[in-house]
């Protein structure tokens, strides 16, 4: 019996071969016929998922066609999947060649025309790949999701280049304006960003992203404060209530009010904020600087106290806390809040000045000579540590301490 079965599984192997050599025949004409493509790079498909491409997007794209089958009887995915590999071996330039021939052959496919426009970008061919997106459905959102990641990389160039191309296909949107703002805003160029910004909301005169972004714009470069503060309030007032947005644009809002004096509107939207975000320290730290610089000490003391509970490895809080104690003069209360920020953040040349500074307005000046001492170990040009310590070897206050 079992030399039967044997022979019987023999017997089938050559049709079994046949058939597979068969099958790989027809499949290899059928692949050379539809894409008239390098069959071995076809194959190795699967390989290319895991390759990692310097350009996320194609990455992404990749990823997403080759869900698509193989056997497809379209000549279209083959024409996708050749021109990622004809980009992978023989660079850009090749590709947009291959991509123009497809096209100018006839074929129309929304994913032929974004991989040219997107190696158009990368050679820097911002007019013509203008062109070839308007050929595209909705590429303004695409091409901002691109835009964003360029951004995210800390590619401020590419990201200008992309938003300036929604900016040519869809010449009244806000959302290129916004996007080259907000790129040449975060590389540093303050007057493009404003001028970006300025034509952004001359077509979406309530868009809160491009108020928040020409807030910014002038706050940084100092020009008009006033009406930097105008734009803060107007994307406080149009941005979608109750998300993350809302609470970058109150935060900004109330230190703008508070860098202007405007010390009782900062109080009053940092209790708005705190109310609508309950669990932000950060709300309630502004709160509390509000409060101190309105002079209403017991009350900036409970904020701190507050944002302290809520984030308590946060040294900022424990240094805003200590300054209000010695507003009150309340020494030992202070020198225990700012101990906490120097055990947090020991390098930090501002905390441990302070921690000094109230070592020596509580008459521990010992201390507070070793304290300046070593934040000029930090900073050697420090000139607040370098007057404390002068200030106490003037008045011969040290004459009693240790050798330093």
């Amino acid at each position: 019996m079992l030399d039967k079965m044997q022979t019987k599984h023999v017997t089938r192997w050559p049709a079994i071969f046949f058939l597979l050599v068969l099958g790989l025949i027809l499949r290899i004409n059928v692949l050379s016929e539809i894409s008239g493509a390098n069959v071995l790079a076809l194959k190795n498909l699967g390989n290319l998922i895991e390759f990692e491409f310097p350009n996320l997007s194609f990455r992404q794209i990749l990823l997403h066609e080759n869900q698509q089958q193989i056997g497809n009887h379209s000549y279209v995915p083959y024409i996708r999947q050749y021109a990622l590999t004809t980009w992978l071996n023989n660079g850009p330039q090749a590709t947009i060649v291959l991509l123009e021939s497809s096209i100018d052959s006839g074929v129309s496919d929304q994913l032929l025309f974004t991989y040219l426009g997107l190696l158009e970008i990368e050679e820097d061919q911002i007019w013509v790949a203008a062109q070839t997106f308007q050929k595209v459905i909705n590429s303004e959102k695409y091409l901002d999701n691109i835009g964003k990641r360029a951004l995210q990389r800390h590619d401020w160039r590419k990201a200008v280049q992309i938003y300036s191309i929604i900016s040519l296909v869809a010449p009244e949107s806000a959302i290129g304006w916004n996007g080259i703002g907000q790129a040449y805003y975060l590389g540093g160029d303050n007057f493009h960003a404003e001028e970006a910004y300025e034509k952004a909301l001359l077509f979406a005169p309530k868009d809160h992203e491009s108020h928040y972004g020409l807030g910014l714009v002038l706050v940084r470069s100092g020009a008009d404060l006033n009406l930097a503060l105008l734009h803060l309030q107007q994307a406080v007032s149009f941005v979608p209530s109750g998300t993350w947005m809302e609470h970058r644009d109150l935060l900004e809002l109330i230190r703008v009010q508070r860098d202007l004096g405007y010390f009782e509107d900062s109080v009053r939207n940092a209790l708005i904020a705190v109310e609508k975000f309950p669990d932000s320290s950060f709300m309630y730290y502004e709160l509390g600087e509000s409060y101190r610089l309105l002079g209403r000490f017991e009350l900036a003391i409970a904020a701190f106290q507050t944002a302290i509970t809520l984030n308590p490895e946060y040294p900022q809080n424990y240094y805003a806390l200590a300054l209000s104690y010695v507003d009150l003069s309340e020494n030992q209360l202070a020198l225990e809040a700012i101990s906490q920020s120097v055990a947090l953040s020991p390098n930090n040349k501002i905390y441990l000045y302070e921690f000094g500074l109230i070592l020596e307005k509580s008459s521990m000046f010992c201390d507070a000579a070793s304290t300046y001492r070593s934040t000029l170990e930090i900073d050697k040009a420090y000139t607040p540590a370098e007057d404390g310590l002068k200030r106490l070897t003037e008045i011969e206050l040290l004459t009693n301490c240790p050798s330093p």
